[in-house]
């Protein structure tokens, strides 16, 4: 590992020790760099841009940890429902264990709402559509993939926002009864007619044929 980015990733965790006592808004770059053991200087050559620059650095590094998470998960999972519970109860075990996060959604909110509702919304669907769809490819073809994947993402925000007590999304059987009780349902509209509409061709232009010059010239002849 390099010098520049080992101090990156001190930088990184001093950011989430910081926001994690302080929050978002009183946490400063000489927060960081003290909570780092750097100098200012030091920081400020790591993160030029300061802290906004810092803060975009440790979102895409968060990100990517939980995708990776979540895409390891599914790659496990033998059948479809068994992926996307897995998917859901993953990113809610991953998000859930980030310190820094949960006091930004308990006292700041404010900076976290506005990505998860209207147009910030629509940009984080297509970020985890387009981030958890290719996994879904095993069981799904591409256009239902990333359907069953933003539908996945929409039911998530929608309960991770909004906890019930009843249904804890890092539990797994929890997970799974969401998935056979509401997203399996609500993917039948889409992906059953997708498998007809290539099954039945299928089985019209390839096997029959197949089985007929097979089956036919082992037939007995008539008389």
């Amino acid at each position: 590992m390099s010098h520049s980015v080992l101090v990156t990733e001190q930088l990184h965790l001093a950011t989430l020790a910081c926001i994690s006592r302080f929050g978002v808004a009183k946490t400063t770059i000489e927060d960081v760099a003290a909570e780092a053991g750097l100098s200012r200087a030091a920081a400020y050559r790591a993160c030029p841009g300061g802290k906004e620059a810092l803060l975009a650095s440790l979102f895409s590094r968060e990100a990517t940890q939980v995708v990776d998470a979540i895409t390891a998960s599914v790659a496990e999972a033998s059948d479809l429902p068994s992926a996307l519970a897995s998917a859901m109860s993953t990113a809610a075990r991953r998000l859930g264990s980030i310190e820094a996060l949960r006091f930004v959604l308990r006292y700041e909110p404010e900076l976290v709402l506005p990505h998860l509702s209207f147009g910030g919304l629509d940009h984080f669907l297509a970020t985890v559509t387009a981030a958890l769809s290719p996994s879904l490819e095993r069981f799904l073809g591409p256009a239902e993939a990333r359907r069953t994947a933003e539908l996945c993402a929409r039911m998530f925000v929608s309960h991770f926002g909004n906890p019930d007590p009843e249904l804890r999304l890092s539990d797994l059987d929890h997970t799974r009864r969401l998935v056979e009780n509401f997203v399996l349902p609500s993917i039948q509209n889409f992906v059953l007619p997708s498998i007809q509409n290539f099954v039945l061709p299928t089985i019209q232009n390839c096997v029959l044929p197949t089985i007929q010059n097979c089956v036919l010239p082992t037939l007995p002849k008539g008389r």
